[in-house]
């Protein structure tokens, strides 16, 4: 993107009409353009309330010119999934684990022992720009806004970690513990957590 574009980007991330003149040029040298990067930087400033909306206009909360972020996007995404409190973070994780599109009721029997609230949890995931409700989901189904969301976050996990979590999944498929009816899906679906589980 152009530094023009990538200020467009920005304000459209934050609903507004106009941003920081000197906010967009840190944000555009900062990521050279990339649209990912841009997104993920600005969802970034949300999570950690470093921005203000004045009269329509994005406004960096501090100082612009002490404007620092990790230099590549798979450190900014690390960075915004370590800063989320415990119980948000456990539920993104167990959702990693299912790959890029999971389902809320296998995820709400994956996390049946903890104290995490489901329906909260994922509505705060979504306004934080980690995940999304598929357009046509009538059960349940979200989706990692972007796939190398999931991967950072997948790779937050021990191996010993990412095993346990695939057998439990496999065990709730297998039992008929989630939405899915189409049955090939339902096997495709069933053979991906055992393979990772080591069954």
């Amino acid at each position: 993107l152009s530094t023009d574009d990538t200020s467009v980007m920005i304000a459209r991330c934050f609903e507004a009409q106009s941003v920081q003149p000197a906010l967009a040029q840190r944000i555009f040298h900062h990521t050279m353009g990339n649209p990912l990067f841009v997104e993920e930087v600005c969802s970034a400033l949300l999570q950690r309330n470093d921005v203000i909306l004045v009269e329509g206009e994005v406004l960096y909360s501090g100082d612009v010119g002490r404007f620092d972020f990790p230099a590549t996007v798979q450190s900014v995404i690390l960075g915004r999934v370590d800063s989320l409190p415990p119980q948000s973070r456990e539920l993104l994780r167990f959702a990693s684990v299912m790959g890029r599109e999971f389902s809320s009721g296998v995820l709400s029997q994956l996390v049946a022992d903890s104290q995490v609230e489901i329906s909260d949890g994922l509505r705060e995931l979504e306004r934080l720009s980690f995940v999304e409700r598929l357009p046509a989901s009538t059960n349940g189904q979200f989706q990692f806004k972007h796939v190398i969301i999931q991967e950072v976050t997948y790779g937050t996990l021990l191996m010993k970690e990412r095993a346990a979590v695939h057998a439990r999944i496999a065990e709730l498929i297998e039992s008929g513990g989630n939405e899915q009816t189409d049955q090939s899906r339902h096997l495709e679906e069933l053979a991906y957590p055992y393979r990772l589980a080591g069954n």
